[in-house]
């Protein structure tokens, strides 16, 4: 009887000790010190989360349009982080209807998610950079559930300034532009300075990020004001030399906004519109997008000049030339590529036969704003590069839905692949560059949800991150156990190359660039098929070279 009774207590005693570790209270010992005062995050049964933690001073009033300031403000007793609400002000996509604004102007916060708070267990770090077009979007949208599952490192994720907000730039020092991007730089001086007392490394962070995301981490190696704070970069879907990445025209869209809000291209142009509701000034988004969303990313990055009022600009030349002089911060980094990356944002002209009879009835308007080279080709090049890239990819077709492969394949090479390749070229002779090309087909993914669930349009922009990173997309179809299969032998890949700067998929390894006239690359088929390719003409390069050469005359 004492035998037994002895057994039921320590079954009890087991359970409760299950129950207590497993409870997604705050009070397990959630608790970091920083140099503001105390952070209470909470443990949520394999990791701990501190959500919605200040990273700079609220950019509002006399602080709009201008780069991020340290937060000065230092709280007594606890500050309760436990909840990501918060979302940059933007027009996003994603709403229906015509009014497309949420979000507010306080955003600058990030999120913390880590299996331990032991200083001294050093785990990589995941910094990453949401995408969006630089226009929408969120750092919460990742979830880190199934990255952190399995692997030990540190995950964060942040908010930035988006649209006119975050890159609104009359090109001069008025309103130089790319407060976007330095919010990203300034999140990751935070990092670097306090993820050691949340388990992490800040001597091995790998900063990451989706299209708009992996754009800007390529820009995080172009820019001297994030020298030293990172180690290595994933950049999925997208890079500095995709076309929708730096805006054209930037001065004359400030003045378009400035006239409809009554503000004037003058020396107080600045006091002016931080005087204006930020709601008034995102929604003047509507007027730079003719056609459905596009172009999707009317406001972006520029290049700036160093003057006495900008001293500290993030970015002063074109990354093809930084790129060729070997101008930048020389850390391993891997670019990716989907087989139908155009599906953002062709999928969407699926929903509708009435867009797709319109792009081919009106080519020569519509595509152009598509394809993003409405204000970069010169006005009597443009019909004709209009139709050389209808020749080339549609020969004498009808955009229908039988050629709407085709179709994809062109905003495919011209918005992702032919960016990505040619920025992988051009690293090559400075850098360790790797590249992978995913053609597992998800069961639901970006192309599903902007046609309005037509299945097997290809595998679509992001199909590989929504299976990296819990996500409301995936919410909506759960993953099947052979996705979790892939996801698990993706997020591996992420804890290598976090790790030791090395690209794996299962017993694949992936092979560095070795040469700058072809695009060495691991191609992803399934959960047990990967191989190393060569690609001479990876995202059709020869044939958008030309078109390049044309607009250069």
């Amino acid at each position: 009887m004492k035998q037994h009774f002895i057994i039921f207590i320590l079954i009890i005693q087991s359970l409760i000790f299950y129950v207590n570790s497993h409870r997604n209270d705050d009070t397990e010992d959630a608790l970091v010190k920083i140099d503001n005062g105390l952070l209470r995050g909470e443990h949520r049964d394999y990791y701990y989360a501190f959500e919605g933690v200040p990273y700079a001073e609220p950019p509002i009033g006399k602080l709009r349009y201008q780069p991020p300031v340290s937060l000065a403000k230092k709280w007594k007793g606890e500050k309760l982080v436990t909840k990501a609400t918060s979302i940059c002000i933007q027009w996003d996509h994603f709403i229906e209807g015509d009014d497309k604004l949420r979000g507010e102007e306080d955003c600058l916060y990030l999120n913390i998610y880590t299996p331990t708070l032991d200083a001294k267990k050093k785990l990589p770090v995941v910094f990453n950079i949401h995408g969006g077009a630089f226009m929408f979007g969120y750092g919460h949208f990742y979830g880190p559930e199934m990255l952190l599952q399995k692997q030990k490192l540190v995950y964060v994720t942040i908010n930035y300034r988006l649209g006119p907000m975050g890159f609104l730039s009359s090109e001069d020092d008025i309103i130089p532009g790319n407060f976007g991007l330095k919010d990203q730089t300034f999140a990751l001086k935070w990092v670097k300075e306090n993820i050691g007392k949340f388990g992490g490394d800040p001597n091995a962070i790998t900063v990451t990020g989706f299209s708009a995301g992996g754009a800007s981490t390529h820009l995080q190696f172009l820019t001297p004001l994030s020298k030293g704070l990172f180690q290595r970069g994933i950049a999925h879907s997208g890079s500095a030399l995709c076309p929708w990445v730096f805006q054209e025209n930037a001065q004359g869209k400030t003045r378009q906004i400035a006239e409809n809000l009554g503000c004037k291209m003058d020396k107080n142009l600045l006091k002016c519109l931080q005087e204006k509701p930020a709601a008034d000034i995102v929604r003047q988004t509507k007027h730079f997008q003719p056609f459905l969303y596009n172009p999707f990313s009317p406001f972006g990055v520029v290049v700036e000049k160093k003057t006495k009022n900008n001293p500290h600009p993030f970015i002063t030349d074109s990354p093809a030339k930084l790129m060729e002089r070997g101008e930048y911060n020389k850390y391993p980094i891997l670019f990716s590529a989907a087989e139908a990356e155009g599906l953002y944002p062709s999928a969407e002209f699926m929903s509708d036969e009435k867009y797709l009879k319109d792009l081919d009835e009106r080519w020569n308007e519509l595509m152009p704003n598509v394809l993003d080279f409405v204000h970069s080709v010169d006005e009597k090049h443009r019909i004709e590069i209009a139709q050389l890239i209808r020749e080339h990819y549609l020969q004498d077709k009808k955009v229908t839905p039988e050629t709407f492969g085709e179709f994809t394949q062109i905003i495919s090479d011209r918005l992702y692949n032919y960016g990505i390749g040619r920025s992988a070229k051009l690293m090559q002779p400075h850098s360790k560059v790797f590249v992978y090309f995913f053609r597992y087909k998800a069961k639901y993914g970006v192309g599903e949800a902007m046609s309005n669930g037509v299945e097997d349009l290809g595998v679509a922009h992001g199909d590989d991150i929504f299976l990296i990173f819990n996500n409301p997309i995936r919410d909506v179809v759960g993953l099947t156990r052979d996705e979790i299969n892939m996801a698990r032998k993706l997020t591996q890949l992420y804890l290598d190359f976090a790790r030791n700067g090395e690209v794996k998929f299962g017993d694949v390894d992936a092979l560095p660039m070795d040469c700058n006239t072809h695009v060495k690359y691991l191609e992803i088929v399934d959960t047990n098929t990967a191989f190393v390719k060569v690609g001479n003409d990876f995202g059709n390069s020869k044939f958008w070279e030309s078109i390049d050469k044309i607009n250069e005359h």
